[in-house]
């Protein structure tokens, strides 16, 4: 049998500077007009984009300015839209009325480090309420709590996590 090459894991505060790092980088970029976020994939050892931006050039621009910062690998999963209509519902129909799924068709989420949940909240700053499962024993989950929002500038801010 041989051995198998793995790699100690990262500390949490390399993995949270380097995210920091590559999200400062595409901010100050006046060529990225989008909104992208970004969170480590354990299983990947990789930073993970995600968002909108206009074009294919910031589409290049995001996947170069982050790998140019951070020895982490970077993953990205970004829409092009092309334009801002396109992220827009312009019809004059309105929505179909929601209704509750029937409770054969939901999935069961293991509740696991790593796991995620983005709430969108609409007031009067639209933000985004970031939950993350950090670890999980049989006696406690510990969650971060983190949230964003878009400055009316197109600038994206963050608050300072709470940990619970």
């Amino acid at each position: 049998m041989g051995t198998q090459d793995s790699k100690p894991p990262r500390p949490r505060s390399e993995i949270d500077a380097s995210i920091n790092t590559v999200l400062q980088n595409i901010l100050v970029d006046p060529k990225v007009t989008g909104k992208v976020q970004g969170c480590y994939d354990v299983s990947g050892d990789s930073i993970r984009l995600a968002g909108r931006v206009a074009n294919d050039e910031e589409w290049t621009q995001i996947g170069n300015g982050a790998t140019y910062v951070t020895d982490i690998g970077v993953v990205t999963s970004v829409a092009v839209t092309y334009s801002a209509e396109d992220s827009l519902d312009l019809s004059d129909e309105p929505p179909p009325a929601w209704s509750e799924p029937n409770v054969a068709d939901k999935p069961n989420i293991p509740v696991c480090a790593g796991l995620t949940i983005v709430t969108a909240i609409a007031s009067d700053v639209d933000y985004e309420s970031i939950k993350t499962i950090e670890f999980v024993t049989s006696r406690e989950v510990r969650v971060k709590y983190t949230s964003e929002w878009v400055h009316p500038g197109g600038t994206i801010l963050g608050l300072k996590p709470n940990i619970s």
